[in-house]
């Protein structure tokens, strides 16, 4: 037994100088998809979440919708008048919506008179204000709409609607909300100089009239388009009505169902270009699978493993249908070594002594 050198000590086979054999192949391998280590890959966005920027969008149709039915300016206050023994106290309160309709109703002790109208004769410069802000919010209302029809189409489509699809109900939400914001701001900008132009234009001095009801000198809806006074005669304040409120509380909801429609076309994107269980992922499509090379690589050796491809594909791998006339079969390099006939082990060149079963090889 001296020719054959003494036997590798108990429980180290192959021999320790020639290295650990490598670690078995997992598959599937690199390329071939998600590792089986993976987290599973990301999901579609739920229905419920999909359709959530379509529920807001809707909910701020229906605020737009009061907002342009309700009243957008108003001036109320209180008045008491004394003349030697008779004296005259009331309220009174004015209000004008988007339509140019004006009702003033005045209380007093004994009874209560309301009165509307919606004639414009004198008041051009404020009547245009109010068709101005009136076009905004129809505007802003019917963009709202289409939001919401494009977005419930979205959220209830079988398959992932392409990238401009995607984009429109955000592009629409985003749209009325700014229409919305201007709404207001402009009234609240342009009223005061067009009532000023109104009262010039009425009056035959062109300082114009700088009282409420005798009550606020020097100050008015003419001046601000927020304000108020009071004194010894009365009190009376003005500024923006229910409508005027709601116009913000429906920008914000637009502006927040767009920020949600571009969270949700981001979610959904990112689930289409993750790579799906078994599927090829970016990379090589034919990886080479590891053969140890018993005269050298894994053990010690100078030479590279094998980089044929696997004789068969890692499960989960579609095969692609073969060319006809299909070409000739290749197969991997054969490793180098003496193969035990007993257990079928490879033993490395050099040896006499299977380095598995302890068995002779020639």
């Amino acid at each position: 037994m001296s020719g054959y050198g003494s036997p590798p000590p108990q429980g180290s086979y192959p021999p320790a100088q020639y290295g650990a054999p490598p670690p078995q192949q997992q598959y599937p391998p690199p390329g071939y998809g998600a590792p089986p280590t993976a987290p599973p890959p990301a999901s579609q966005p739920s229905k419920m979440k999909a359709m959530l920027p379509a529920i807001i969008i809707v909910v701020g149709v229906v605020l737009a919708g009061v907002a342009l039915a309700s009243n957008w300016y108003q001036e109320s206050g209180s008045y008491s008048y004394t003349y030697g023994t008779f004296s005259v106290s009331g309220s009174f309160t004015y209000v004008v919506n988007l339509f140019g309709t004006a009702c003033g109703t005045v209380t007093t002790s004994t009874a209560s008179t309301t009165a509307c109208s919606s004639n414009s004769t004198g008041a051009t410069n404020t009547h245009s204000v109010f068709t101005v802000t009136l076009i905004f919010v129809v505007l802003g209302l019917v963009l709202g709409v289409v939001a919401f029809v494009f977005g419930l189409l979205g959220a209830f489509s079988r398959r992932a609607p392409s990238k401009l699809m995607g984009m429109l109900p955000m592009l629409f939400a985003l749209l009325a909300a700014v229409l919305m914001l201007l709404a207001p701001v402009y009234m609240m900008v342009a009223l005061p100089g067009a009532i000023q132009a109104d009262q010039k234009a009425a009056m035959s001095s062109s300082s114009g009239s700088t009282t409420i009801g005798g009550a606020c000198p020097n100050s008015g809806p003419n001046t601000t388009f927020f304000g108020g006074c009071s004194t010894s005669q009365g009190s009376v304040s003005w500024g923006g009505s229910l409508g005027w409120y709601l116009a913000f509380g429906a920008f914000v909801l637009f502006l927040v169902g767009a920020v949600l429609f571009i969270r949700t076309r981001k979610s959904a994107e990112t689930a289409t270009a993750q790579p799906q269980w078994g599927q090829p992922a970016a990379g090589p499509q034919d990886p080479a699978v590891f053969h140890p090379d018993v005269s050298g690589g894994a053990y010690g050796g100078g030479a590279p493993p094998s980089t044929q491809p696997a004789a068969y594909p890692a499960q989960g791998y579609a095969q692609p249908a073969p060319a006809y006339p299909a070409a000739a079969p290749s197969y991997p390099a054969q490793p180098q070594g003496t193969r035990c006939p007993s257990c079928g082990y490879v033993t490395p060149a050099g040896y006499n002594v299977c380095g598995n079963c302890r068995a002779r090889l020639y």
